[in-house]
């Protein structure tokens, strides 16, 4: 009986620590798993753990090259993730940053150039508005003396001796002349009666009038023409000057960056640039032109 006792004991007493080493390496396991996400099975890394044993052996130490494994916490591995994150974040937000300040360079640029059309289109405008004063007034003009002849060949020349006093003299060489000789002879000596001198003026401007009258028609006729011709090429920069102000204008008001992206844009080449520069404010002008010296001397090269 005390055999069989201690053959029961002994095997409980084994089968106890086998559970326990069960349980142990079932423990292990677990915190690993939680730790890493790996997994823990017999005989895994026993070369790492030989090398473990050996690292503390006086004379096998120096020979082995043993580094541990370090156990990162869940604080540091998030950690390092999130900064990971965050540097990729911070770069991401540093490339927007800068294509929206190449945007707004570009659409500082484009202002620029709407800024020098709309400027060409009012020079246009306003030299369209003068041209048709201008044909306007001359055929006022023809009307007027076309009405007037009418007038005098209808009134007796005695009753306009006044109203004549009244027009001027190269109005009324046109008049008479395109009049009855007769009626002019008339005409003029009722004026005469009133005021001799205009008379005699009067008398010596019927002597070239024909070319008064064909330059008043080719006057109307060239005012016709331009005013054709400038509706034709409205949205044409038809005027280097007026253009060259213009671009000068708009070189004053924004920055050497974008003054040079604007002259790349336009190509602009460096005789050209000459003349804007000597257009624009000196101040702005001289600011400008270091700038270009610096950082696009390309512009003031002649080109081949």
């Amino acid at each position: 009986m005390p055999g069989k006792r201690r053959g029961f004991f002994v095997a409980f007493l084994i089968t106890f620590l086998i559970l326990v080493i069960v349980f142990m390496y079932g423990y292990i396991s677990f915190e690993i798993n939680r730790l890493y996400g790996g997994r823990m099975s017999p005989f895994e890394d026993w070369r790492s753990y030989i090398a473990f044993l050996a690292s503390k052996v006086p004379f096998l130490k120096d020979r082995i090259n043993y580094q541990p494994l370090k156990a990162e916490s869940p604080a540091e591995y998030y950690s390092r993730i999130y900064q990971k994150y965050i540097e990729i974040y911070n770069q991401k937000i540093d490339e927007l940053i800068s294509k929206e300040k190449e945007l707004e360079e570009q659409a500082k640029v484009l202002d620029t150039q709407k800024n020098v059309v709309e400027r060409m289109i009012e020079e246009i405008q306003s030299l369209k508005n003068q041209l048709l004063e201008e044909k306007n007034r001359l055929e006022s003009y023809k009307k007027q003396v076309d009405e007037l002849v009418n007038v005098l060949l209808n009134t007796a020349p005695r009753n306009l001796a006044g109203a004549l006093n009244e027009v001027d003299d190269e109005t009324l060489a046109v008049i008479f002349k395109r009049t009855d000789p007769e009626y002019a002879g008339e005409f003029l000596e009722a004026l005469a009666g009133v005021n001799p001198q205009k008379a005699a003026r009067v008398m010596e401007l019927m002597v070239g009038v024909e070319s008064t009258i064909e330059r008043l028609e080719m006057l109307v006729k060239q005012a016709q023409e331009a005013v054709k011709q400038m509706t034709e090429k409205e949205s044409q920069l038809f005027q280097k000057e007026a253009y060259l102000k213009s671009v000068a204008d708009a070189l004053n008001n924004i920055t050497p960056e974008v003054a040079v992206d604007f002259l790349r844009r336009e190509n602009v080449d460096p005789e050209t640039l000459r003349t804007v520069l000597s257009m624009m404010d000196r101040e702005h002008a001289s600011v400008l032109v270091q700038y270009i010296v610096q950082n696009a001397p390309d512009l003031l090269e002649e080109r081949k």
